[in-house]
């Protein structure tokens, strides 16, 4: 599934395809992620981050998250998602982070 916010932001459903290029992403901002999401120093090489991602298809699979990668220029700058979904209850937690470089343009706010 992808979903077009505007011209150049695009967000794509999670997928393990994208576990390189976000991996480096991810290595880029290490100490700017670290002060926000604890799972960042887990994330050592690619294979951590395509195993994370399979959990994430499978999560979605079911019915319990449903997670995007953000793509700018169909580059990866980040991830948003609904986790800890309750259906019945209609209730989740909103996650994201995104690529400190991409700062200042609109993207989140998108």
């Amino acid at each position: 599934m992808r979903l077009t916010v505007k011209k150049n932001i695009d967000l794509e459903i999670t997928s393990e395809k994208f576990a390189a290029p976000l991996f480096n992403v991810i290595n880029n901002n290490r100490e700017h992620l670290s002060e926000f999401l604890p799972w960042v120093e887990n994330m050592q090489s690619v294979e951590h981050l395509r195993e994370y991602l399979r959990n994430c298809e499978l999560l979605y699979e079911e019915r319990k998250e449903v997670s995007f990668i953000i793509l700018f220029n169909e580059n990866p700058v980040g991830r948003i998602g609904l986790h800890h979904l309750d259906l019945q209850d209609r209730i989740g937690s909103i996650g994201y982070w995104l690529d400190k470089s991409m700062g200042g343009q609109s993207i989140m706010t998108q």
